[in-house]
């Protein structure tokens, strides 16, 4: 529902759990996008001049290597990893 390749397909929806509108680490500018996949390509030691190649290589790389790799991120650390006690967002008493 963010990206302008999506215009006119939804009538109506309603967003569910998260702020993904407002939450630096869900939606990036191209450019900043780019810039990231290239760090971590360039960390797991891929190929960056042709985007076929990084992404064979990159897939390659297990998951959890790459989130390990950007564990102390803290732009993405909110998204991937637990807080406090277990739980991104802590307990709360509703009434």
């Amino acid at each position: 529902m963010l990206s302008p390749q999506t215009k006119g397909l939804f009538q109506k929806a309603i967003a569910l759990s998260g702020t993904a509108g407002s939450s630096s680490w869900s939606f990036s500018p191209a450019e900043k996008a780019h810039f990231k996949s290239k760090q971590i390509a360039e960390f797991f030691h891929c190929p960056t001049e042709y985007p076929a190649l990084l992404t064979t290589c990159l897939q390659r790389v297990p998951a959890s290597e790459i989130l390990s790799s950007v564990k102390y991120d803290v732009e993405f650390m909110p998204a991937l990893f637990p807080h406090r006690e277990g739980y991104m967002f802590a307990p709360t008493l509703e009434s």
